[in-house]
């Protein structure tokens, strides 16, 4: 019987149940964050900028409200992944290896924000995002944040092209966007709403025409397909995601004269994909490339990805030739503007060029214990946002990392879940017990004779 609860235990997919204490949790965290991206979207309207200042009363509210409890965090893996990124960003500046200047502040405080949101919440043992009853609210306001970036674009103020919103470039559009599937109740939910928003999400991607977000939300999809919340055919997954890619990306390029592949958020992806396929061996030969002819017959936007591999290129050549102690602890939070002029576009290079080694493999440890942490069929949303970070700075969009935050610290297996599966056990091991009971008393008082081999059948519930 112990061994069947302890499967039970591990099966995947239970339901959350909705307590009343559900919404007190979260209501001080999910109003602030909420005033925090209204406070976005009224300052973009009024043309200044009020995001830097709606993240410090985040954070300064949350903080003063939940503050102590940081002492009551539990020591296990999480926590002492969350410690090595807190304290491996000092390691360079106070060995005097690190290159900072006025704008690395900006990305140290947008790192630390993150980790400090999790470090907060943590100890609140907090019930799934999508139980509180402000998950409504949240959504709106999100889905009201994108809808007037879309009409400021559509008027005229924006980027004719490609949709960015109130959001400093389309990529952080795609990345609030990705956010709205942080609110489903992925156990709960009717289908027809789950896969609406998955239309509704991919077509603001699409909007955006954010090559690396398409293809995160399609990676991931084709993860929570395959995988069905069990994380042992992840090697499946990435083989078939991988073919996937392949499939279209030759689709892409077979197709590049149709009309429809010419215009539009279509046509970008593909000039995208055929400018780096064209150039890729410049790329990999450690050659100069040619922006300006290789761009030449397509707008500006579509070297994006062939200057990413070659800025990859670049900022990794600088990071392996820095020495064996900026390999082990990096540049400095903060340095990849001030050396190569740009920021990587991508979190792990990022990570590994101003953290190094040491500070790359801390920040993989919290995610990946966040990750496993996880319910099964929550995960490819992590997946989702994993594979964005290959080709975006993620990090740099506080608004959309703090609720990554809120989502990955929450949709774990729920205590009061596992309690209410542990009773359940209990109540139909005790009717097992009774009936069997029930069945030995009727052959003691002369009934029809019960036999050994039907009283242990009757006793693990199975009646012949």
């Amino acid at each position: 019987m112990l061994g069947h609860l302890r499967e039970s235990m591990k099966a995947t997919g239970l339901p959350a149940i909705s307590l009343p204490y559900a919404s007190s949790r979260w209501a001080l965290l999910l109003f602030a964050y909420i005033g925090y991206a209204v406070m976005t979207l009224v300052g973009n309207l009024a043309g200044m900028s009020l995001q830097a200042a709606g993240a410090a009363l985040f954070i300064l509210l949350i903080a003063g409200r939940y503050g102590r409890l940081m002492l009551s965090l539990r020591k296990d893996l999480l926590t002492l992944g969350l410690v090595f990124s807190f304290l491996l960003p000092l390691a360079a500046p106070l060995l005097g290896v690190a290159t900072m200047n006025d704008d690395s502040t900006g990305y140290l405080i947008k790192y630390y924000a993150v980790y400090f949101v999790i470090l907060l919440c943590l100890p609140l043992r907090l019930p799934p995002l999508s139980e509180s009853r402000l998950r409504v609210p949240l959504f709106a306001v999100i889905l009201l944040l994108l809808v007037t970036g879309m009409l400021l674009s559509h008027a005229g103020l924006g980027e004719s092209e490609r949709v960015k919103g109130v959001f400093t470039n389309p990529n952080n559009f795609a990345l609030m966007a990705m956010g709205l599937l942080l609110l489903l109740r992925e156990e709960r939910d009717p289908w027809p709403l789950r896969w609406g928003l998955y239309g509704l999400v991919g077509g603001l991607i699409l909007l955006s025409g954010t090559a690396g977000a398409m293809i995160a939300f399609a990676a991931a999809l084709c993860y929570r397909v395959i995988a069905a919340g069990r994380g042992r055919v992840l090697l499946t997954v990435l083989i078939v995601a991988v073919c996937l890619s392949a499939s279209v990306v030759t689709a892409m390029l077979l197709l590049r004269d149709k009309p429809f592949m010419q215009t539009g958020p279509l046509g970008q992806l593909t000039a995208k994909v055929e400018i780096a396929r064209d150039n890729l061996d410049l790329v990999l030969s450690d050659k100069t490339v040619n922006f300006y002819a290789a761009s030449r017959g397509y707008n500006a936007e579509a070297s994006s990805a062939l200057w990413r591999l070659v800025h990859w290129r670049d900022t990794f050549e600088t990071f392996t030739g820095g020495g064996w102690l900026r390999v082990l602890i990096g540049n400095g939070l903060g340095s990849s503007k001030p050396i190569m002029g740009m920021l990587p576009h991508n979190d792990y290079l990022r990570f590994l060029f101003e953290l190094g080694l040491l500070g790359l493999l801390a920040n993989a440890l919290v995610w990946g214990t966040l990750f496993r942490q996880l319910t099964p069929s929550s995960r490819w949303l992590m997946v989702m946002m994993a594979v964005y970070g290959i080709s975006e700075n993620n990090f740099d969009n506080f608004l959309a990392m703090a609720l990554l935050a809120f989502f990955s610290i929450s949709a774990r297996h729920p205590i009061h879940v596992l309690g209410r599966r542990m009773l359940a056990e209990y109540r139909q091991f005790a009717a097992r017990c009774e009936e069997r009971n029930r069945l030995s008393g009727m052959a003691a008082d002369g009934h029809a004779p019960v036999s050994p081999s039907r009283q242990a059948n009757a006793g693990l519930g199975i009646i012949n």
